[in-house]
């Protein structure tokens, strides 16, 4: 499974009014793999976000029993890094066509948000998966 279905604006209401810019709020698809820690990112974000949601998923575990370790966001204006969001469990995460990760994180931080940086480790032998996220900003 790739790209979102259900979007994170379709929750905003309520929250503030959602600006939505998919050139640089938005990656669908993309590849992670191996065990070493990898760092994606969303950059360039216009205008910049203070409050907000931060959606992500993890899915399509491929490899020798798939598994997902640890995951942590953080967030930066580029000169102040703040991590908003750490996942790693004793017993590690296990990824197949399947079985995925999904996690919407809401965000009220005192920077304005320009980049959004996602770490992520995987385990097994040779382990490849997909990366979805976005970011929501209410203005």
């Amino acid at each position: 499974m790739t790209a979102f279905t259900n979007r994170l604006v379709t929750i905003l209401p309520g929250f503030g009014t959602c600006q939505q810019n998919d050139a640089n709020q938005l990656s669908n698809n993309t590849s992670l793999s191996g065990t070493s820690q990898q760092t994606t990112s969303l950059t360039g974000i216009t205008p910049t976000i203070s409050r907000g949601y931060f959606r992500m998923r993890v899915s399509t575990g491929g490899g020798t029993s798939p598994t997902l370790s640890d995951v942590i966001v953080q967030v930066t204006d580029g000169t102040t890094t703040t991590t908003v969001y750490v996942f790693h469990p004793n017993t590690a995460l296990a990824l197949s066509a399947n079985i995925q990760f999904d996690v919407t994180i809401p965000l009220l931080v005192d920077i304005n948000i320009s980049q959004v940086n996602v770490l992520t480790t995987m385990g097994g032998t040779s382990p490849t998966s997909k990366l979805d996220m976005e970011i929501a900003g209410a203005i």
